[in-house]
């Protein structure tokens, strides 16, 4: 049965088979009633200003921070001795997770810097999907800090201030927590994302 989206005909076989993961990525797969703010378009403020002028920050700032982020740890990884420290069982700083929690780490920025220049392109391009795509990178982004933060909390290390892998989540969660609700409801972003 074709159903209308946003991207054209779908077929509702397609879209209920589809993964939770492209369900998120993809603005295209979210029923319009979600896609949509629930303000109308009309009389009111519009345009790249005011309290957008915060997410166009983090949409500049957070993807390059992610791939920083992933490639410094690929650079550490390739200093001589470091994967063997890390990785070998006889190694005194070995522990089971260790390797596939970096592997988790540098696969994560990678995807975060992806995400967010797609949703960053849709933003500053005032498309009428950008408020989805920066709802998305904002959820993967959070979600992809708690699972790491998790994932390291299972580790035998004793966590100083600078090490809480927990500390990078409150900000992610303050964003989301702030920044969801007003891609919805505003009236800024329903008369700005039109395209």
């Amino acid at each position: 049965m074709p159903v209308q989206g946003h991207g054209g005909p779908r077929y509702a076989g397609a879209v209920r088979h589809r993964g939770v993961a492209a369900m998120l990525l993809s603005s295209s797969s979210f029923p319009p009633s979600a896609r949509a703010p629930l303000a109308a378009p009309g009389p009111g403020p519009e345009g790249l200003a005011g309290w957008l002028l915060l997410p166009a920050l983090a949409l500049l700032a957070a993807p390059l921070y992610l791939l920083a982020d992933a490639l410094r740890t690929v650079h550490e990884l390739l200093q001589p001795g470091a994967w063997e420290q890390l990785a070998s069982p006889v190694a005194a700083g070995y522990h089971p997770l260790l390797p596939s929690l970096l592997h988790f780490e540098i696969l994560a920025g990678i995807v975060g810097f992806v995400v967010g220049v797609w949703a960053a392109v849709a933003f500053f391009r005032r498309r009428a999907s950008a408020p989805g795509r920066v709802i998305a990178f904002f959820g993967l982004a959070l979600g992809l800090q708690g699972i790491g933060a998790l994932w390291a909390g299972q580790l035998p290390v004793a966590w100083g201030a600078a090490t809480n892998p927990w500390r990078a989540a409150v900000p992610l969660a303050l964003l989301c927590a702030v920044g969801v609700p007003y891609f919805i409801a505003s009236r800024r972003v329903a008369n700005t994302f039109t395209r």
